[in-house]
């Protein structure tokens, strides 16, 4: 049965079948929680939602400019109480995502599918490594962003057990889709089809490049066992073999049996100071099978992943040098900064899971480099002297180890507030010693 309207092949859709939770809707209704979601969400509901008048009514309760077309005529069935609570809900699902959405962005969740939803730009990041026109099934596509990234370049087909997943990943689609480029001309038409149903039920079918993000939280618990993921990793081994290549996405902390860790190359991606996700990538000859590696989403520049083997150990020294290196998350739940310490010809300081330090400064995606000001052992008067005589008012501090000290507080009572100028200090733990390191950001330009 096809819903109107929309392209979702949807079996047995019947009205009612939304109505998923577990309480009616109050004229005060709560922040929406994983226990309390959309009620009575009929299929009249959620169309009336995803048209128009709907992002309309979203788009006032978030302070959202209005949508240029502006002559959305009210629905027949406008229910208002309903709807303007099911609005209300949406409203502060966006709010959440916005630090990972753009803010005048259209797109409808549910309290699970935001939180399982690859960010934005790490849903392009990822799209653009598959071959251009290359045909590509998105498996498990939840609300649809991965999908909807892939569409700018390849003809997608979208395939979730969830009727309501497949329902939104079709409306976010038509909310976000490119039909022109920057400069005005039309993007080439690609095919993009969303189907409703069980994903190791048709394994056997497919044969095109597959992006796959395999529900973590079956029972509403998040898991990093590969075991209790689903589809489970055990289950998908066909695919290393019937299809060109692909992507699995999962959580940074997931421990990842064989033959994948053998047969992928296991690539951390980070983005806003978090590392984000884990991909299990195979069929792509710039991510070699058996490989670790990191790459960071943050910085303006070109993002170029590093890659090796982990290695456990790195030079260290116990005196910090000219620069010091702060690595990314994403580096750090690769287990390559000894690695990528090695790459470079720096050191740790003191033990590897710390900070770097070297004679140069160094650009990198994967590192904020820090120029030494000044560097002593942790005393907090002393510190505050230091901060005093160089007129530091306002301060940010950092900080690895050093149990005990608790950064939100000292960047408040240590500097001077009569300081006219701001600084950066840096916590370490080096040899069971702590120390104090003020520095500045470098700014060097790309080589």
């Amino acid at each position: 049965m096809i819903v109107r309207c929309f392209r979702v092949v949807l079996p047995g859709l019947h009205r009612g079948l939304f109505r998923l939770v577990r309480a009616p809707i109050s004229s005060n209704y709560p922040p929406p929680t994983s226990k309390n979601i959309m009620t009575l969400a009929d299929i009249d509901t959620w169309e009336i939602l995803t048209s128009s008048f709907g992002e309309q009514l979203i788009r006032q309760m978030v302070g959202q400019l209005p949508l240029e077309d502006d002559t959305t005529e009210v629905p027949q069935n406008y229910r208002h109480r309903l709807l303007n609570a099911f609005c209300e809900q949406q409203a502060f699902w966006r709010k959440r995502s916005w630090p990972r959405f753009p803010r005048e962005a259209t797109w409808f969740w549910t309290d699970t599918l935001l939180q399982q939803a690859s960010d934005w730009q790490t849903a392009l990041y990822k799209a653009s490594l598959i071959p251009d026109d290359a045909p590509i099934f998105d498996l498990c596509c939840g609300a649809g962003v991965d999908a909807v990234a892939l569409s700018n370049s390849h003809s997608v087909t979208a395939i979730d057990i969830d009727p309501l997943a497949c329902y939104l990943t079709q409306a976010n689609y038509d909310w976000n889709k490119l039909d022109f480029n920057a400069d005005g001309t039309a993007r080439p038409q690609r095919s993009f089809a969303v189907e409703c149903g069980d994903v190791l039920e048709q394994l056997d079918e497919l044969h095109a490049w597959v992006h796959i993000d395999p529900d973590r939280r079956p029972d509403e618990k998040r898991t990093t066992s590969t075991e209790w993921m689903q589809p489970s990793l055990e289950s998908l081994i066909p695919l290393l073999q019937q299809c060109p290549g692909g992507m699995i996405k999962l959580a940074p902390a997931t421990e990842v049996p064989l033959p994948w860790s053998e047969r992928c190359c296991r690539l951390w991606v980070g983005d806003r100071r978090q590392c984000r996700q884990q991909l299990l990538i195979w069929g792509l000859p710039q991510f070699p099978a058996g490989q670790l590696g990191a790459v960071s989403l943050d910085a303006a520049c070109t993002n170029i992943p590093f890659l090796s083997q982990s290695e456990p150990f790195a030079d260290s020294t116990v005196t910090p040098d000219q620069f010091v290196f702060d690595f990314h998350p994403s580096l750090r739940a690769s287990g390559l900064s000894a690695a990528f310490a090695l790459s470079l010809g720096i050191a740790s300081l003191g033990d590897v899971s710390g900070y770097l330090t070297g004679p140069e400064p160094i650009d990198h995606s994967l590192v904020d480099a820090y120029e030494v000001l000044e560097a002593i052992s942790w005393d907090e008067k002393k510190v505050r002297k230091m901060l005093r005589d160089r007129n530091i008012g306002t301060l940010v501090v950092k900080k690895r180890g050093c149990k005990g000290l608790d950064p939100n507080k000292l960047q408040l009572s240590l500097p001077d507030k009569r300081g006219e100028l701001s600084g950066i200090l840096i916590l370490a733990e080096i040899n069971k010693k702590q120390m104090a390191l003020l520095v500045k950001p470098c700014n060097t330009e790309l080589a």
